[in-house]
């Protein structure tokens, strides 16, 4: 016991050290090529950042309320532009978000739609895959990007009624079902994740996509999930029968029929949900939607919203992906982008657009390896965005691709997200790999034979 305590000592000792000496090796960078002292300041604060978060040095609130401080202590950027991100509407979405979810999930609206997805899927093992994959896009209509924890927990809920241990069953539904939930951000903007990628990209371009843009440029990745449910079916083919009819409708006669409470709440959601439909027509923001959403669930008559929920807010991640758009915020200001664009375009001559696509989507790989993928997005938007600038591609698919290559993973850890449902202790490890392996490789096919040729017929490419 105590040799593994010193051990994992000595593993902090040896994250703190580099995420020490890292920097300070960066300042010694000699200034050539447009590379300025600010810009060895500037990336040395955003590395120490960057290693806290990736190392889990510190709770991540710590280098987030530190990271546009340092920036501006060191006279890199005013305050004021540092802290600019908090006046961005992507943060006060990510808010209201939350308090939507949080709602949701106490008065049961998810447990209710799941089951009867399921149910009418046929309630058998691949029937339950299917019926997630249903769910899960339109749990995303309804509300986009809040049902991580909500579909991890769905998934463990089915997989212990049926009594499936750590198995292949239960691999194929609890990855099945973090799949389902992440996966319609690939056509339905979530902005606490994609949303964060466009607020980065929109410094340094007047670049603007509604939800509705989103979804149609994007409709086309809708099979996908299926396809994966599919492939999750064979990977992991049953080896007991799984009848769940009995079990999913036993399940819907429990909740009984609709509370009066969840009908005031379905109907804030069709008005909500029509807001983001007609994006296009009344061209109010994003966050308004979701602001009018939270004021209405908390109104006298209505008054589905409690105190606890706002209480139960996860204010951390706030600050998280604030700091993260502030280090595309002070990038974009030191014209970091500029400087990275002008070093790797020259060597990229005569690729054309599609394998330029292939890079990035590479990039946003072997990147998430070493940085979550909300940290890549800030350390990498801007530059990516300068880049498609500078090759002359339009800014959307360039943002696109390195979003989906941000969904590849090979190991748990790359992906909090996905994390979740492997911390419930029902998949191996070996299975795990085995599926976002073939995840990996479907998603690069899938996106180059299928998406790319469509965002050529809209004339996105």
């Amino acid at each position: 016991m105590g040799q593994s305590i010193s051990q994992m000592d000595r593993t902090k000792q040896i994250k703190w050290l580099l995420t020490i000496i890292i920097p300070i090796l960066i300042l010694f960078v000699p200034e050539t090529g447009g590379v300025t002292k600010e810009i060895k300041v500037f990336f040395a604060i955003t590395v120490a950042a960057i290693l806290c978060f990736a190392f889990e040095l510190l709770n991540n609130m710590i280098p987030s309320l530190l990271l546009p401080f340092a920036y501006a202590v060191t006279n890199l950027v005013p305050l004021e532009v540092a802290l600019k991100p908090w006046t961005v509407t992507v943060v006060w979405t990510v808010l209201c978000g939350f308090i939507l979810s949080l709602i949701l999930e106490r008065i049961g609206l998810l447990q209710r739609l799941a089951c009867w997805c399921i149910l009418k899927s046929g309630g058998t093992y691949n029937g339950i895959l299917y019926g997630l994959v249903v769910a899960g896009i339109v749990a995303n209509l309804i509300l986009p990007g809040a049902w991580s924890v909500a579909f991890a927990a769905l998934g463990y809920g089915i997989c212990k009624a049926f009594n499936l241990g750590k198995s292949k069953e239960a691999a194929g539904i609890m990855m099945t079902a973090a799949m389902a939930n992440l996966m319609p951000g690939f056509f339905i903007m979530d902005p606490s994740n994609v949303g964060v990628l466009i607020g980065v990209a929109g410094g340094v371009t007047d670049l603007t996509i509604t939800y509705t843009d989103y979804l149609m440029q994007n409709i086309i990745f809708l099979p996908f999930g299926f396809v994966m449910a599919f492939t999750m079916s064979k990977l992991f083919k049953a080896n007991v029968t799984i009848e769940g009819k009995a079990y999913f409708k036993a399940q819907l006669e429990e909740m009984g029929a609709f509370k009066k409470e969840e009908k005031k709440v379905i109907g804030v959601l069709i008005f909500f949900f029509l807001f983001l439909i007609t994006s296009n027509i009344h061209g109010i923001g994003l966050v308004y939607g979701y602001i009018f959403a939270v004021i209405l669930l908390y109104m006298p008559g209505v008054d589905a919203g409690t105190k606890e929920d706002i209480q139960r807010v996860n204010y951390p991640f706030l600050f998280f992906i604030t700091s993260c758009m502030s280090i595309g915020q002070v990038a974009n200001v030191l014209g970091v982008g500029e400087l990275i664009s002008s070093s790797i375009i020259p060597h990229l001559g005569g690729i054309g657009p599609i394998g330029f696509l292939l890079i990035i989507w590479l990039i946003a790989v072997l990147t998430n390896f070493l940085l979550t993928p909300l940290a890549a997005m800030a350390a990498l938007g801007a530059p990516i965005t300068q880049m498609a600038l500078d090759m002359g591609v339009r800014v959307e698919p360039v943002l696109y691709t390195f979003f989906n290559g941000l969904d590849q993973i090979i190991m748990p850890y790359e992906y909090a997200l996905y994390m979740i449902c492997f911390s419930y202790g029902l998949i191996h490890i070996k299975d795990f790999m085995k599926a976002f392996s073939t995840k990996m490789l479907i998603s690069v096919i899938y996106l180059f034979l299928i998406v790319v040729p469509y965002w050529k017929l809209i004339g996105l490419l």
